[in-house]
């Protein structure tokens, strides 16, 4: 490759290109995705398709390579982005299937092969409705549980009666300020 000649690599991949080494980033960084998939060099080794990429090669770099930190940071955010993807996918599929099974009851197969519904159990009912309920109050933000409105409300409590009360020689800004009391309180 010449001097003049223009290499096309992606902006985010600049950092694993080398014009001195025979691979290219995206080798390098499908050497990285193994390893992160595997957790093994040697397994690694074989999910490259540059067969010149083996096992000691994945260790050197690993152990010496200056991008390899940032390679594995971009493989980790991209998988992660990846499963994400696929848990929501699963995760907008399941109201539909918890609604069906609380309206038709759960599938079952009978003796004679038939398949049939059950009703859900009233454990499992109160069991699905206690998941849902704390999981829609984690994404409200609301408290998911009583003891924590009620730890909330204790706290706030004490704060205001602290408030309340008239303090002596409290220091603001540099000038002592004595007998405070709040008003309205």
């Amino acid at each position: 490759m010449s001097k003049n000649q223009e290499i096309d690599v992606s902006s985010q991949l600049k950092f694993l290109y080398d014009s001195r080494s025979p691979f290219t980033p995206e080798e390098k960084l499908q050497a990285c995705g193994a390893y992160l998939v595997t957790g093994s060099s040697g397994k690694a080794a074989k999910y490259c398709e540059n067969e010149k990429i083996n096992a000691a090669l994945i260790r050197n770099w690993k152990t010496r390579a200056p991008w390899w930190n940032q390679a594995m940071a971009m493989v980790k955010a991209e998988k992660q982005e990846e499963l994400d993807t696929v848990l929501t996918s699963l995760l907008n599929k399941v109201p539909k299937e918890i609604r069906d099974r609380v309206e038709n009851g759960d599938e079952v197969i009978l003796k004679d092969g038939t398949r049939s519904r059950k009703k859900v159990s009233l454990r499992d009912l109160i069991g699905a409705m206690q998941y849902l309920y704390g999981t829609r109050a984690l994404l409200r933000g609301d408290p998911t549980k009583i003891s924590d409105a009620a730890d909330t409300e204790r706290l706030l409590d004490k704060i205001a009666k602290r408030l309340e009360q008239p303090t002596k020689g409290v220091l603001l800004e540099g000038e002592v300020v004595r007998d405070v009391k709040i008003p309205g309180r």
